[in-house]
């Protein structure tokens, strides 16, 4: 006959208490070691923009409260003036007109990468001749350094020996040229057409499209995925993925002297 009670749990010794003491500081230390080389790796970089960006930004709201002037870079003395600054810039005629060339500045910045940045993704989309040519000239803004940028439309944007002002001229579009530099209203356009030619590539025009020129298209995990652009080099169709987490079971099967391979829908 078998005993129908229930075996009693065997009690434990010190052994196993020391073990269970070794494991939890074994993992303690894994855990501490991990942590440490994770902020090993976080420290340079925290580092590096506490010292060139925090400190002086820092620097620039206390000195926004004090009064600078020539003399206090040779005696190094700026007396504390509270909110003086701040109430003398913004009764100042120049406020108004600064603070309007800023917002059309960085809104007609915005706006133009963004809109021409899109059409650009779209118009990449198909395949044409010439288009990895074209392609590859949109990098150009974005290729260049800005010293150099700045520099070639500073001399193509010239009043008087721009090459710009030379085409408007020799299609007598403009006798004396358009002061693009100069003007008031034609150098606020000039910079935001510039900003926007350096700042389009970096939008969409190289991200937006990959190297086949097609958009990318993200799906997620379990979203079914079908390629519609016949065989491969080997004519072999690639199998329909279902959006089930196993993948259906393929056949193949001859048709016109090429493979095929279709999906089964499982029962």
């Amino acid at each position: 006959m078998t005993d129908p009670s229930p075996a009693l749990p065997k009690p434990r010794t010190g052994q196993d208490d020391g073990a269970v003491v070794a494991g939890g500081r074994a993992a303690a230390r894994a855990r501490f070691r991990e942590r440490t080389a994770q902020w090993t790796f976080i420290a340079p970089a925290a580092a590096y923009l506490l010292l060139f960006f925090g400190y002086p930004i820092f620097r620039n709201v206390v000195m926004s409260f004090q009064q600078y002037t020539t003399t206090t870079f040779y005696t190094g003395s700026a007396p504390f003036v509270g909110l003086r600054n701040y109430s003398a810039i913004l009764s100042s005629d120049l406020f108004s007109q600064a603070l309007l060339t800023t917002v059309l500045f960085t809104a007609g910045s915005i706006i133009g990468q963004f809109v021409l940045g899109l059409a650009f993704a779209l118009f990449f989309q198909r395949r044409f001749p010439l288009g990895g040519v074209l392609r590859s000239l949109l990098l150009l803004p974005w290729l260049l350094p800005l010293v150099v940028s700045g520099t070639t439309w500073k001399w193509m944007l010239d009043p008087d020996t721009g090459v710009v002002n030379a085409a408007l001229r020799g299609l007598h579009l403009s006798s004396s040229g358009v002061p693009w530099l100069t003007g008031t209203s034609q150098a606020l356009v000039s910079v935001i057409l510039i900003n926007i030619w350096v700042g389009i590539t970096d939008h969409h025009g190289h991200r937006s499209t990959d190297h086949s020129g097609h958009l990318p298209v993200h799906r997620g995990p379990h979203e079914p995925v079908e390629r519609h652009h016949g065989h491969d080099s080997h004519g072999v169709r690639p199998c329909r993925r279902t959006a089930r987490r196993r993948p259906a079971p393929c056949h193949r099967r001859r048709h016109h002297g090429s493979r095929q391979v279709r999906a089964v829908p499982q029962p």
